[in-house]
């Protein structure tokens, strides 16, 4: 998998992940160990390196603490995830 696959992966997992756009999913820790093994990362810390690099790139809102996991998606992670979805035109 690559590094841009991963982060995709882990931006649509959050998506997935929540009851409404804007709400803030905390992962509980097997929500965790499955991203983890989804998404092909060797550790927690890895997850939490992906976790800031989408929120450096504006695509969430990282809320990850030493205890938990967790963010919510921006406007525009939306509008990243609505470009992947598209099919090849």
């Amino acid at each position: 998998m690559t590094t841009q696959q991963r982060l995709d992966c882990v931006l649509q997992h959050l998506d997935e992940s929540m009851d409404h756009q804007g709400a803030t999913v905390l992962l509980e820790p097997d929500d965790v160990r499955e991203l983890i093994e989804l998404c092909q990362f060797e550790s927690e810390a890895e997850l939490r390196f992906y976790m800031r690099s989408l929120d450096e790139r504006g695509l969430i809102r990282n809320k990850s603490s030493s205890k938990y996991i967790g963010g919510q998606i921006t406007i525009d992670g939306y509008c990243y995830l609505d470009e992947v979805r598209q099919p090849d035109q």
